[in-house]
């Protein structure tokens, strides 16, 4: 009847060190995971779970993570997981946690069988820590020793090296201000000469210069009085021709004048015709606006909005194929009738090309209004439906808030519900621990007469065992006396003829070949020959060698290992098995 809450109780013992639940089908993951989180000084060493068949390799994981002394080593040694759900790929998962076990299976174990003299390897390991500790410990302080050292030399030497820098800055700086003044007064001769010889030079230089513009000038004058004749019939030119292109201006603005009035007559006559055209498009555009509207709203309320849109977007689309196919058929009429009226009147080229070209103009103004009308369009619907899907979601929310408030109400009332029952089951208690406070008294009689019952039984079932045990002691001694003379009777002998050795009882003069159940309980249990620790369960024929279970599962996992035929050396109860004469036939064959 062991479970969670027995484990619960067990999580306060901090000095439990083993603990042994085999059979206990009550546990199951969520109990070893309450145990996991239980803290145990110095920890848990042993847990056994043989026969849990609710464990898994989950609550195996809850214990390899929970009990631990430091990161990444768990404080089990030795855990018995024989009869649960474990696997052994499970189990090799979170081998490395136990540094200190072995994985063990065979018939009678399954899990973490602790090493050879584990708790001496947990304390060479403690200690070899500790040590290292201790001399990272003593290496840090020398090396702050010798800072300390090292740095209080530097210092010494950079005070040192400082006062003899400041000796050499002083007597350097003193060697400089001499320097520069001596620099300085050199300098204030070199530049009083230097200006004595430019005045001296720019005395004589003015002299030859006054005398090179009299002559420059004396060759330059009919040169410069050609130049101004010619800069000066230059100016007439150009006022001339300025007067000339300011009276063709004013008649260019003047022509230009008149074709802007006409143009714009002509603007202000297509654009009031395309104002009563968009005028009524717009009266036609609120119209299905509306009737759009109404369809969006129903088509929302009943969830097929989807195919509205593409009712909707069908219907634009053959609009603006229409439209282009009108704008295309309207280009072509322009064209051919611009092509007719060229020869009809090629006198008035130029302004029928004006013409043409404005027309042309309003046309494409016409096309980028009607653009920009259609996305305006575009915009209020998109806004249209984003206000609708916007309406939806608050009334979907204001449904979802009404569920909840709902499920609030039913959980409140539960709870109400909840506390009735608990006032009752505490009414039940208070009568209960009433009603065990009477029968202490009545137990209290009792016990005196249950003793004395109990030790008339112990009496009499010791009595009754010590005859029993003499009885199969006696009854042993004497099977052990006729095992030690059949096993006397056996003798080894040698055949020539099939070269080989046999058996011979000279009692019963019974002969075999093969090794007689005496000789073999005899014979001492053979090592593993890959281990040579464990005993030997296991013999393969082809290597003729013997393996326990581990080393068997090891060598023979894969490969054409995994088929060579074997044979258990022993039966459920340990004894060796006689195989008879027909010696080949007890191999087994792993398919």
């Amino acid at each position: 009847k062991i479970g969670r809450g027995s484990l619960e109780a067990l999580s306060n013992c901090c000095g439990l060190r083993r603990l042994d639940l085999t059979c206990c089908t009550n546990i199951d993951d969520d109990a070893l995971m309450v145990l996991s989180e239980a803290t145990f000084v110095p920890g848990l060493i042993a847990l056994y779970l043989a026969g849990c068949s609710k464990v898994t390799n989950a609550g195996l994981t809850w214990i390899s993570d929970g009990q631990r002394t430091a990161p990444g080593r768990a404080s089990l040694v030795t855990l018995s997981l024989k009869g649960t759900q474990i696997t052994k790929t499970g189990l090799v998962a979170v081998r490395d946690y136990f540094k200190y076990s072995q994985i063990k299976k065979n018939n009678s174990f399954f899990g973490l069988w602790p090493l050879s003299r584990s708790s001496e390897r947990e304390f060479m390991t403690e200690h070899k820590k500790r040590r290292n500790a201790i001399e990272k410990i003593q290496s840090m302080c020398r090396l702050r020793n010798d800072r300390k050292r090292v740095t209080s030399m530097i210092e010494k030497r950079e005070l040192h090296r400082g006062v003899k820098q400041l000796q050499a800055v002083w007597r350097g700086s003193k060697a400089r201000r001499d320097f520069t003044k001596l620099i300085r007064a050199r300098e204030k001769r070199t530049l009083m000469a230097i200006r004595i010889q430019c005045i001296r030079r720019l005395c004589v230089a003015s002299k030859v210069l006054s005398k090179l513009r009299v002559e420059r000038w004396r060759k330059r004058a009919p040169v410069a009085a050609l130049h101004i004749q010619r800069c000066y019939r230059g100016a007439q030119g150009r006022s001339h021709y300025k007067v000339m292109r300011e009276r063709r201006l004013i008649q260019v603005a003047q022509e230009e004048i008149s074709s802007v009035r006409i143009q714009n007559r002509f603007r202000v006559f297509l654009a009031r015709s395309k104002f009563h055209k968009l005028f009524v498009e717009k009266q036609n555009w609120e119209r299905i606006q509306l009737e759009s509207t109404l369809i969006i709203s129903r088509t929302f309320r009943s969830f097929i909005a989807k195919r509205t849109y593409r009712d909707l977007k069908a219907l634009h689309d053959e609009f603006s194929r229409m439209r282009h196919y009108a704008a295309i058929t309207i280009a072509r009429a322009y064209r051919n009738f611009c092509f007719r009226t060229f020869f009809s009147r090629r006198l008035g080229y130029k302004k029928q090309r004006q013409y043409s070209a404005t027309r042309i103009q309003c046309f494409f103004r016409s096309i980028a209004a009607s653009r920009d009308a259609k996305n305006i369009r575009e915009d209020r619907t998109r806004r249209k439906v984003s206000e609708s899907a916007v309406v939806i979601q608050t009334a979907l929310r204001r449904r979802a808030a009404l569920l909840l408030s709902k499920r609030l109400l039913s959980k409140r009332k539960l709870l109400d519900c909840l506390k009735a029952e608990k006032a009752v089951l505490i009414r039940r208690w208070w009568r209960g621990a009433l009603g065990r406070k009477r029968a202490r008294f009545v137990k209290a009689r009792l016990v005196e007469e249950i003793k004395e019952q109990i030790r008339m039984e112990l009496w009499a079932a010791t009595t009754i065992s010590a005859a029993w045990r003499g009885k199969r002691d006696r009854s042993r001694v004497k099977s052990i006396r006729s095992d030690k003379l059949c096993g006397d009777a056996w003798k080894e002998l040698y055949s020539e003829e099939k070269s080989r050795h046999f058996y011979y009882n000279q009692c019963t003069g019974e002969v075999r070949w093969s090794k007689p159940q005496v000789l073999l309980e005899a014979e001492p249990i053979p090592s593993c020959s890959n281990c040579e620790f464990y005993a030997a369960h296991v013999e393969c024929m082809i290597c003729t060698e013997f393996f326990c279970g581990q080393c068997w599962d090891a060598v023979h996992y894969g490969g054409k290992r995994s088929k060579h035929p074997f044979r258990i050396l022993f039966d459920y109860y340990g004894k060796r098995i006689d195989y008879g004469d027909e010696f080949p036939s007890s191999w087994v064959i792993i398919t």
